[in-house]
């Protein structure tokens, strides 16, 4: 027979079962990862006036690597996958590169040899006047094999009034460099926007000249790539701004796609260039990324937290989200996904900067969230962006400068593990920081 329980033994099962819920839910939900840094987070003090890179990097090894522009050159930083700096990285775990005129590093990638190749634009008077690719070694010297120095500046002397500024770089399975942004000029001391370029370059550094796409300078003219990627069967995606037939495309994003080879891919939109329908996505892709059925997802740069996923011919995929589209929270003026990364279960995750002061950025986090494969809300994050400080202030709107906070995140990581790597920088009055948080996903 049954033994009852005693009045006692249920109200104390009563009392516990909400503890018990909220434990589970606890356990369940994204939290920082402990084992890295200083619980979960990373502070690396750079010198002032420094220009991070908006996209970052993780070796095979599961350290993590950054960029930023300072005053004399290029600084790199390496650190181990417990947060530490990597000493056997120039020494420090830092890497200084000479140059004579301001840099703005764009992105880092990491190829299959473990170099590390940075892209981004030299600065000269009164316009970019160049870009530039730089390869280093695993132990951070410039690789000699790379251009010999270690160090390719492009520019087109054939239109000597526009200028290219890499905005993104790619590395295929054969360790070509795929870089892409856009071209502009000078004028009245503003940085005119003209069209998007493409090139690949051979592992050695010199120009791939059996890239297709290198024969114009514009490949989508009035245009800019500001994200690219390259997918299973060797074809390069890049998304990223239309500043064109806006009356006619208002909220509609431009994706291309382009062979191995170079040329547009026909199969893909008209002739290789598509303004997929999605209603509300805005004008401008800020990252790509692939699924384990080689469909695209894109994220925007003006519409908040959101993600798009697009079928084979760029087309929106009705079946994620019901339109090809969702957004996750609200919208505002400091509030910017820059990135999508896809974990093992197709599920995208989406991050970058959070504003919860309504544009007033004394109150900038890290922004991060996961929707299911089918673009459903996962329970497990919510309806709100997630979101990770570096000591946010007390202050809402006039805060002292001694106390001003503006942290800006970048693009999602993925490690080896499934943990999530933010990477982005912050300021603590005129005091600028590398910042790194890692967090554990359920």
């Amino acid at each position: 027979m049954a033994r009852r329980l005693s009045r006692a033994q249920t109200l104390g099962i009563f009392l516990l079962l909400p503890l018990f819920v909220a434990t589970s839910a606890l356990a369940s939900a994204p939290r920082l990862d402990q084992t890295f840094g200083k619980h979960g987070r990373v502070l690396a003090e750079l010198p002032a006036r420094s220009f991070p890179a908006s996209g970052d990097a993780i070796d095979a090894s599961g350290r993590i690597l950054t960029a930023a522009g300072v005053p004399g050159g290029l600084l790199i930083e390496r650190f181990m996958p417990d947060g530490t700096p990597d000493l056997g990285f120039g020494g420090t775990g830092r890497v200084m590169t000479p140059f004579s005129q301001p840099v703005y590093p764009a992105a880092l990638r990491v190829d299959s040899k473990g170099r590390l190749v940075v892209g981004g634009a030299i600065a000269a008077p009164f316009q970019i006047a160049q870009s530039f690719l730089a390869r280093f070694l695993p132990d951070g010297t410039l690789d000699g094999s790379f251009s010999g120095d270690g160090l390719v500046q492009f520019d087109r002397p054939k239109i000597r009034a526009f200028s290219p500024q890499a905005q993104a770089i790619a590395i295929d399975s054969a360790d070509r460099i795929v870089v892409a942004g856009d071209t502009g000029n000078s004028s009245e001391g503003g940085l005119v926007s003209m069209g998007a370029f493409i090139a690949r370059y051979e592992s050695d550094g010199s120009e791939d000249t059996t890239f297709r796409a290198n024969l114009g300078l514009f490949c989508c003219p009035s245009t800019a790539l500001l994200a690219v990627s390259i997918d299973s069967e060797g074809r390069i995606v890049g998304t990223g701004s239309a500043t064109y037939d806006v009356a006619d495309r208002p909220d509609h994003p431009v994706v291309w796609r382009f062979l191995p080879d170079g040329h547009p891919d026909p199969s893909f939109g008209r002739q290789g260039q598509d303004f997929p329908r999605i209603r509300g996505f805005g004008r401008v892709g800020a990252g790509v990324a692939f699924d384990s059925k080689g469909r695209i997802l894109i994220s925007p740069l003006e519409a908040g937290y959101a993600v798009a996923r697009l079928r084979a011919n760029g087309s929106a995929d009705p079946t994620f989200g019901g339109r090809g589209f969702v957004r996750v929270g609200r919208s505002s003026f400091g509030t910017v996904a820059l990135g999508v990364s896809v974990d093992g279960q197709d599920r995208p995750v989406v991050a970058g900067s959070l504003d919860t002061a309504f544009g007033q950025l004394n109150r900038m986090w890290f922004g991060y969230t996961r929707l299911r494969s089918n673009g459903a809300v996962d329970p497990r994050f919510g309806k709100r962006v997630k979101r990770v400080g570096f000591g946010q202030p007390n202050c809402r709107f006039a805060c002292p400068p001694a106390q001003r906070r503006k942290t800006f995140g970048g693009p999602p990581m993925l490690d080896a593990n499934g943990r999530l790597v933010l990477v982005g920088w912050t300021m603590r009055g005129s005091r600028q920081f590398t910042a790194i948080a890692r967090v554990r996903l359920p």
